[in-house]
């Protein structure tokens, strides 16, 4: 029984590295995207992210997500991140940051402080991103919150994509909902979705 107890914290401890090697490991593949991003121009730029696809196996969707993060988390910041601890001592994983990078960049606090009310209260990734929605919806008003409008070309990009990205999340999860589905919808519905979601998917990819 001893050994049973003596096991359970070098487990624990092993899936903790675990997770915290995989997000240096995608930040370090963000920064490498980034530099090359920077490095080149036009077409040659788009090429990038499928020049890293190809050498670490990684699909375009995530290598993009690690470009993102490294260009909103200063190494500080990502540093920070990585000390953050749930109440059953697990750092705040991958699927967490994916959540944390649709908050705009110009919302940094808010995006802080979402980030650290995961971590004290064991926030799941679903539940982060419903906490992020809801800072951006007014269930009294029915209306949106006003998003910042981008003052450069580089985030305005950067706010089309994780727009595109909400939005495709959310047809996702609807795709996927117990009540009620996609294909519950009128034909003609179904039909316009799809192809806004073609749409969307591709202006997505235009702003890589």
């Amino acid at each position: 029984m001893a050994k049973t107890h003596s096991k359970q914290p070098d487990a624990a401890s092993k899936r903790t590295h675990e997770a915290i090697d995989k997000l240096k490991t995608y930040y370090e593949l963000g920064k490498r995207a980034v530099k090359l991003s920077n490095s080149t121009a036009g077409t040659y730029a788009r090429g990038v992210i499928n020049q890293l696809v190809e050498e670490t196996g990684e699909n375009k969707a995530t290598v993009n997500k690690c470009k993102q993060f490294a260009e909103m988390y200063s190494p500080a910041e990502f540093n920070e991140l990585c000390k953050l601890r749930r109440p059953n001592g697990k750092p705040i994983g991958w699927g967490h940051v994916t959540k944390l990078l649709t908050v705009p960049q110009e919302d940094k606090k808010l995006r802080v402080k979402l980030q650290m009310q995961a971590a004290k209260q064991g926030w799941t990734a679903r539940r982060l991103e419903e906490q992020i929605q809801g800072n951006y919806e007014s269930e009294s008003s029915g209306m949106g919150r006003r998003w910042n409008l981008p003052t450069s070309k580089q985030q305005a990009l950067r706010q089309i994509s994780q727009r595109s990205q909400q939005w495709l999340r959310w047809y996702e999860g609807l795709e996927n909902a117990k009540g009620i589905s996609v294909t519950d919808l009128p034909a003609d519905v179904q039909k316009q979705l799809k192809a806004v979601v073609r749409e969307i998917r591709k202006l997505d990819a235009a702003t890589q």
